[in-house]
């Protein structure tokens, strides 16, 4: 009866989901918007050995309020500590002193009593390791696992965060129920122990050297805007979190409308639709706030700014640019690899080659909202003389190059040349799930339309000199222009100190019912292809040498 019922149900829920606007792109890859606004990418390769399934919300540190910067990365940590059932092992019991530890961080967040705020932080850690009795933090994880879940990780951006592991398409259904049961009451479990974390990764990158020049590049190029600060967030919000802003922050962005599902590899699309209904349907949408707007920072005056900071003398000269998705993108893209690019036949590349400069780059980087054009150099060090050439030489070297794109001087060869290797990125791009996911990633993040991602061969050879030549005298524009110097010192280091509380000794071996019940669900057998090797042809093609096919 059970296996009626469920076909019954599957068959009802496959008529549902045929309802929706769909899009049939080809190559294997649709996209339709379930009912609830849960954008889903389904694309089919049965040539890869597994599916990755990934979720991206359209949220990330721009979207935190000003006052509590560090939310969206803070939430990818505890999102994975589970649910009111995933990792419950006695709710009943866990959630008072769950509601009691979110009160007493609502306390700490209004004390600036420093006696008082010492108090409030043992009361935490009290109440946390009470609480820890009755969750297993690990228990997500340790299901992932169990049905052959690999690679499970997260990152935060600037413009959206997104959780993804690969898994065998076997699990398809387990992977779809444990990913979205996450999603609806999730409890951030361990919030305190998971500080510690949080610092321990702002400290790491206070001893790396880069992250202080980006820091300091940022603070200045995007300044007046959200992009100016680090997406892990300040010291000063990272000492004094609040578990009620984080909750608001999850029920603010994390609904099915501002989300999308993909899944990319070796499944039956048609058979894992009414699945994603089931599960993912599941999930209530709600009305999404005003978006930021920013008033972008003001370039004029060309602006120079000097700091100490690394192992050797770097100058950058920075332009405004354009915001992802903008007219001018693909040709920027095209200019930029004529400048440099991975056969290393840009103009800058064979600067580096030929050792006139030590290094030399230029690149877009392009964001929601705005975005920069960044040309970053290292000048010549003459070992005889064991000094750097200056700046101003170097500035003469590298723009010499860039002019011949603003003039049209630049080799017709080497135009070619870029143009067939974007062109043949782009028919890679079809045998790499990396590549699937990384275009279906940004299109929803962005509001882009798949469509353009397909057809981009065709723009690409759309683009002509004079495109470049266009792009190159409208973004280099030396009156709008600031300057970054950076010389050879020592960083001033602001590591946090981290929190003096007693760790959570968390259950070990145990599972919720939830984790006990999803172990029941079915995984559907996949049959494999394998290799016949009696289909191997040998055919010689000369003296000594035969081919085998």
């Amino acid at each position: 009866m059970r296996l009626r019922l469920s076909a019954v149900l599957v068959a009802l829920l496959t008529i549902a989901t045929s309802t929706f606007a769909q899009k049939n792109y080809g190559n294997g890859l649709q996209e339709y918007t379930l009912e609830n606004g849960l954008t889903v990418y389904l694309w089919e390769d049965a040539s890869q050995p597994d599916v990755h399934g990934r979720i991206v919300t359209r949220a990330g540190s721009l979207d935190e309020p000003a006052d509590y910067t560090g939310l969206a990365h803070y939430l990818e940590h505890v999102l994975f500590k589970g649910t009111d059932k995933i990792g419950a092992l006695d709710w009943e019991k866990e959630a008072p002193l769950y509601q009691d530890i979110i009160k007493l961080y609502d306390e700490l967040v209004a004390t600036t009593d420093e006696a008082k705020r010492k108090e409030l932080i043992a009361a935490i850690n009290e109440k946390s390791l009470e609480a820890a009795k009755y969750g297993a933090t690990d228990e997500f994880s340790n299901l992932t696992e169990s049905y052959g879940g690999d690679g499970l990780n997260a990152f935060t951006s600037y413009d959206m965060t997104a959780y993804f592991n690969d898994f065998p398409a076997s699990a398809m259904e387990k992977w779809l129920e444990l990913n979205s049961e996450r999603l609806m009451n999730p409890v951030f479990r361990a919030f305190q122990a998971e500080l510690e974390n949080v610092f321990e990764e702002y400290n790491m990158y206070q001893d790396d050297y880069s992250t202080h020049m980006r820091d300091f590049l940022f603070e200045n190029l995007y300044k007046g805007t959200p992009y100016e600060r680090s997406v892990i967030g300040t010291p000063e919000h990272l000492k004094n979190p609040s578990l009620s802003a984080l909750i608001n922050f999850f029920q603010t962005w994390y609904v099915p409308n501002n989300m999308s599902l993909i899944l990319v590899g070796n499944f039956d699309a048609e058979a894992a639709k009414p699945m994603i209904e089931a599960k993912f349907g599941r999930l209530k949408a709600k009305e999404l706030p005003a978006r930021t707007q920013i008033t972008d920072t003001d370039f004029s005056g060309n602006k120079k700014h000097s700091i100490k900071v690394g192992y050797y003398p770097t100058v950058m000269w920075t332009y405004p640019g354009i915001k992802v998705g903008d007219n001018d993108e693909l040709a920027i893209e095209f200019m930029t690899q004529m400048l440099n690019n991975g056969h290393s036949t840009g103009l800058l590349d064979r600067l580096m080659l030929e050792n006139i400069v030590s290094q030399a780059f230029a690149y877009p980087d392009n964001r929601r909202l705005t975005g920069r054009i960044m040309v970053q150099a290292i000048p010549y060090y003459d070992i005889s003389q064991r000094k750097y050439e200056s700046e101003r030489t170097t500035e003469r070297i590298v723009f010499n190059e860039i002019d011949k794109l603003k003039n049209g001087t630049a080799p017709e060869w080497l135009f070619n040349s870029v143009k067939n290797q974007m062109l043949q990125s782009y028919k890679t791009m079809f045998e790499s799930n990396n590549a699937k996911v990384n275009a279906l990633t940004n299109a929803y993040a962005y509001g882009e339309d798949v469509e353009e991602y397909l057809k981009r061969n065709a723009a690409i050879q759309a683009i002509t000199m004079d495109d470049v030549k266009r792009v190159a005298n409208k973004y280099f524009d030396n009156s709008k222009q600031m300057i970054f110097s950076v010389n050879e010192g020592e960083p001033k280091k602001n590591k946090l100190a981290k929190p003096s509380i007693k760790p959570l000794d968390t259950p070990k071996g145990e599972d919720s019912p939830y984790a006990l019940a999803f172990k029941q669900i079915p995984e559907t057998p996949v049959v494999m292809a394998y290799n016949n090797f009696a289909d191997v042809v040998e055919m010689p093609l000369y003296d000594g040498v035969d081919l085998f096919w």
